[in-house]
């Protein structure tokens, strides 16, 4: 995959450029990513001549052209247009066909503002208007009317030329940025807009040896909520170290010099933070206007290190209440008190399961591996959308492997409005389908059907040149789980012994008490009668779980729930076998690392030999041995693209042959 990096550099370095810079070096390694760069930079008259050409700047136009003759990319990603580079490239895309996507790091496309906030306040005022007058008027850039003007034309012209809906993909940063920018005049779909956070390297945690101070890290100034700290921390037995800079310094200088629990530390390097956060109780993020995404709270994250944040923007979507970490009102010094006062009164074991929690966070969502996956992923939406609109079809979420319509997106893509049958297919189970046709239909018929196995994302490249993301069973398991835990909810796990689903079931309590859990273990046979079959689904049904997790291994579970999920009443009704046992601990799942190197079928193999050798030894080469006489039966067909060549060429062939009959 060939793409396009497009970014526009400030007079000052800030976090965008460094975004810029991490996901750069990131697709270094995975694709052909090439950069095109701009700079708002130079003396007053070259920076005043670039902002005037904002709107639509030729010499940018020029630079972005002989670019793409150079190496014409797959897709084009715009990190910052403002303002050298101008809007202008994402129209010139569109012109070439080459799909567009582009990362809402900050609001300028709803305010000029670009932060919403002004004068030390939340300023959402150019959210009710269709052109920002009261911004204007306000000098929210840069303390100038005629700059806040001509850069609300900026916005507002391509907002009616349609540059705007033009974007293939827009990656918004969190959940709340998003639901703005769908609110906003712009007229987005929702499927235009992929939630995507950016991320931090791993550079170990700490779980329980905690010290006895709580940690600010960040800018010293009014929206990151200083004064609500120093408040909070005066006359207090609560320890506090500051690290950063800013506006504010002498005020946080006064109030250590006051308090002896306050003690500023200044700027610090970042292992330097890193090290201080290992041993921190809790990270205190008290900021009062809508931020991007707070790298700070992925890097306390990182470390195992609970974050207490005001309940606003972007630290809504990143912590959850009582879970990796604490919310209060914004500017509220008696709610940050009283969470502070909650963690102190807590156990010890609740502590390390709330880091625990904080810590899986950051592996779930946060880390360079991940990050990549999204990326590639969103790219290649963007590139199959971008074909689809050009040939009249609907972009969809699946991709055909190995006969199957299997799911190519991030779990929260997923549609749960009804109920909805998910499964799995791995190379193990595709090779069973060959020799059961009710297991066949089963797979077939899911809503959903994750893949669980690298045999089918090695399949998917091979016959398809497509990336497709690996989804386990326990990634399924954890998502649905922390969505029950968001939003309240009952979940029923079906299958496995009696004590397996009892140590489920305190997990659950611990990691998601906002979750009910319902369990039920059915007799061991190999096939249920019908009075088995009654039992489970009136024992289902008494409950009406919102998600039923079954556990019975493959294609039991599978074809048990395409039997009977029209009777059985459930939200979401998954197959995640192996899941349950690896939940409930007693059977050890292999560590992230040989998760990542696709190695996790070599740890069980060598752990579980006899259970295991047959589906590793004897249908993963069975596997390989399918896959490889499809990708040569496909060698032998003549692509379309070619065949359509050739019988131009045919055509033109008799064409000139019947000319040349006729002169002669």
């Amino acid at each position: 995959m060939k793409i396009l990096l497009i970014h526009t550099f400030y007079g000052q370095s800030g976090g965008e450029d460094q975004v810029f810079k991490n996901e750069c070096d990131l697709l270094s390694c995975a694709a052909e990513a090439r950069q095109l760069c701009f700079d708002n930079g130079g003396k007053k008259a070259e920076v005043l001549f670039k902002f005037i050409l904002g709107p639509f700047n030729v010499f940018s136009l020029s630079k972005f052209k002989s670019a793409i003759k150079a190496d014409r990319p797959d897709v084009i990603h715009i990190h910052n247009w403002h303002f050298a580079a101008s809007p202008i490239l994402i129209r010139a895309a569109k012109k070439l066909q080459i799909p567009v996507v582009v990362t809402l790091h900050n609001y300028r496309l709803l305010c000029p503002s670009a932060t919403l906030f002004h004068n030390g306040k939340l300023f959402t005022e150019s959210l009710k208007e269709r052109f920002p007058w009261k911004a204007i008027s306000s000098k929210v850039y840069r303390n100038s009317r005629f700059q806040t003007f001509w850069l609300a034309g900026i916005t507002y012209w391509h907002k009616r030329l349609k540059t705007w809906q033009g974007v293939d993909r827009y990656i918004a940063l969190n959940e709340f940025s998003k639901d703005l920018f769908l609110k906003s005049d712009l007229k987005l779909s929702e499927d235009q807009i992929d939630v995507k956070a950016n991320f931090v390297t791993d550079s170990g945690c700490n779980i329980k040896d905690r010290g006895t101070y709580y940690l600010y890290v960040g800018r010293l100034s009014p929206e990151k909520g200083i004064p609500t700290l120093l408040a909070a921390f005066s006359n207090t037995a609560y320890e506090l170290r500051i690290v950063g800079d800013g506006p504010l310094r002498k005020d946080v200088e006064q109030f250590a010099g006051e308090n002896a629990n306050i003690t500023y530390l200044g700027p610090r390097s970042n292992q330097e933070i890193r090290n201080l956060m290992k041993s921190a109780r809790a990270l205190i993020f008290p900021s009062i206007w809508y931020e991007g995404m707070p790298m700070t709270i992925l890097e306390a994250f990182s470390t195992g290190t609970v974050v207490m944040g005001s309940r606003l923007g972007a630290m809504e979507s990143l912590i959850t209440h009582d879970h990796n970490g604490y919310l209060f009102t914004p500017g509220d010094i008696r709610g940050l008190r009283s969470s502070i006062a909650e963690w102190e009164a807590m156990d010890l074991l609740s502590k390390t399961i709330k880091s625990i929690n904080a810590r899986r966070t950051y592996e779930c969502h946060y880390t360079p591996e991940n990050n990549l996956e999204q990326l590639l992923s969103i790219y290649s939406s963007a590139i199959h959308s971008k074909a689809g609109v050009t040939e009249g079809i609907a972009p969809k979420q699946e991709t055909i492997i190995m006969d199957f319509p299997v799911f190519n997106s991030s779990l929260d893509k997923i549609e749960l409005k009804r109920k909805t049958v998910i499964n799995t297919i791995n190379q193990y189970s595709y090779v069973l389908t060959t020799k059961d046709p009710v297991f066949k239909e089963a797979l077939m018929s899911s809503d959903v059907l994750l893949p669980d196995g690298v045999g089918m994302t090695i399949a998917s490249r091979l016959l398809n040149g497509i990336k497709v993301k690996k989804i386990a069973g326990a990634e399924l398991h954890e998502f649905l789980l922390t969505k029950l835990q968001k939003e309240g909810g009952s979940c029923f796990y079906l299958g496995s012994s009696e004590s397996t689903l009892r140590k489920i079931s305190v997990h659950v309590h611990q990691e998601f008490p906002n979750v009910s859990v319902h369990t039920f273990s059915p007799p061991f046979k190999k096939e249920f009668s019908d009075e088995d079959n009654r039992v489970m689904i009136e024992e289902i049904n008494r409950v009406k779980p919102d998600v039923l997790f079954i556990g019975m291994t493959a294609p039991k579970q599978e074809k048990w729930a395409y039997q009977h999920h029209k009777v059985v009443d459930a939200g979401v009704i998954c197959a995640i076998g192996a899941v349950f046992d690896f939940y409930a601990g007693t059977i050890n799942r292999p560590s992230e690392f040989w998760i990542n190197m696709k190695m996790e079928w070599l740890v069980r193999l060598i752990n579980e030999p006899g259970r295991m050798w047959k589906r590793y030894l004897y249908y993963g080469p069975y596997f390989m041995y399918i896959l490889a006489c499809k990708k040569f039966k496909n060698s032998l067909i003549i692509p379309p693209d070619i065949a359509k060549q050739t019988k131009s060429v045919e055509v033109s062939h008799y064409t000139l042959n019947s000319k040349n009959a006729r002169v002669h």
